[in-house]
């Protein structure tokens, strides 16, 4: 194949640096791997052969492009680690994904697809029932070259440094934890909680508590943790749905990172963590967050024993030239058949106005129906405010 593959994006995120990082190493120096914001993805962008790999793709916005492609019968790669089927809640990023058209596209992207990756079984199985594909499962990597020329700076505190990365839809998840944080606070002056995009609102202004805004590229983010020294590490999941169908994300990078981790005790790292051999796993209660963080802060030994063997076996496991050969017999054996497929593809010059027109009314019909719902609950809430003003 000719080694040109398109990273199909809604936006920069980790996954998305993660997946480039990958794709480049699997197929070797020669690769050619570029990334395509959705909006802008049209047929003019497969006249040099790249094959496209939709990564977490659901917004309407890009429909137009996905049936040319489907009607041609054009097998491009589709990857997703999360389940987005199972989002609860009313956050703007759960309303995005219930809504009808984004169900609608995610169904069409995956149903079509030449081959659906993902990483976790669990939700590999949940795609086939719901949708009747059966989705590849690869692991998931960490790149040790982000780390390995790095030095370690010195410590000569007698903090132990407890750390958390995350966004702010991650705040669910620290229902139980809050509690057991603020105990250890209490209980332990030699703690230090480090918090980067996200620091629960109840925490952020004790003196022992750290927060770094969210820094958007990877690599930068990886060093800003290897050089925050961290002791130990957390992965709190709350007992909701989707939680079940996650990566193993903190495990591999508290893993590379020799930092010792206490992680909720459910899928993902239930089946990653060996409890106290590779990490503790602890119950999603606030006793069970105390107990795992203050083993750990009362035994030093221990955490260093955890965090070497979790180093190990992200090495042998999930190290990204390992994953990476895996990935790459996947990626030459679809390359392949998009190339045959392409072949067979006449691409015009209308082909690419018609796809670029209809995508920008897409454009305009979510901006307008966007607006409208904004006007709507605004509208909503001023309403609810004077009634609950007049009632009193």
């Amino acid at each position: 194949m000719s080694c040109r593959v398109k990273l199909v994006i809604e936006g920069e995120i980790a996954t998305t640096h993660i997946i480039e990082r990958l794709v480049s190493q699997a197929l070797g120096g020669a690769a050619h791997v570029s990334k395509i914001i959705l909006a802008g993805f049209l047929p003019n962008h497969l006249r040099d052969g790249g094959m496209p790999i939709l990564v977490r793709i659901g917004d309407p916005v890009g429909k137009p492009m996905l049936e040319w492609m489907i009607a041609r019968k054009l097998p491009y790669l589709y990857y997703i680690d999360d389940n987005f089927w199972e989002l609860e809640g009313r956050t703007p990023l759960a309303r995005f994904y219930q809504s009808k058209g984004v169900r609608g596209m995610l169904a069409l992207a995956v149903q079509h697809a030449g081959t659906v990756i993902v990483n976790s079984p669990l939700l590999g199985q949940y795609i086939e029932e719901r949708l009747g594909v059966t989705p590849l499962v690869l692991p998931a990597p960490f790149d040790f070259a982000l780390i390995d020329t790095l030095d370690v700076p010195p410590r000569e505190d007698n903090q132990v440094r407890i750390g958390f990365a995350g966004s702010p839809t991650r705040a669910p998840d620290f229902e139980q934890v809050i509690p057991a944080l603020q105990r250890v606070l209490a209980d332990f002056p030699q703690a230090e909680l480090y918090f980067f995009g996200y620091v629960p609102e109840r925490l952020r202004k004790h003196p022992r508590v750290h927060f770094t805004a969210h820094v958007d590229d990877y690599t930068s983010f990886i060093r800003l943790k290897r050089e925050s020294c961290l002791d130990i590490g957390l992965a709190p999941m709350a007992p909701v749905k989707s939680n079940l169908y996650k990566t193993n994300n903190k495990y591999r990078e508290y893993g590379a990172l020799g930092i010792a981790g206490v992680y909720a005790d459910s899928h993902p790292y239930k089946n990653s963590v060996k409890h106290a051999e590779t990490g503790l796993l602890v119950q999603q209660t606030e006793e069970g967050w105390y107990e795992g963080i203050a083993s750990l802060i009362r035994d030093p030994q221990l955490r260093k024993q955890i965090a070497g063997r979790a180093c190990a076996d992200v090495r042998e496991h999930y190290a990204q030239d390992v994953v990476a050969l895996q990935w790459r017999e996947v990626l030459l054996e679809a390359g392949q058949r998009w190339h045959a497929a392409l072949s067979a593809v006449s691409i015009s010059d209308a082909d690419h106005l018609q796809v670029r027109r209809a995508t920008r009314i897409a454009l305009w019909r979510i901006w307008i129906v966007s607006g409208v719902a904004r006007r709507t609950r605004r509208l909503l809430e001023h309403t609810l405010g004077m009634l609950q003003r007049r009632s009193v």
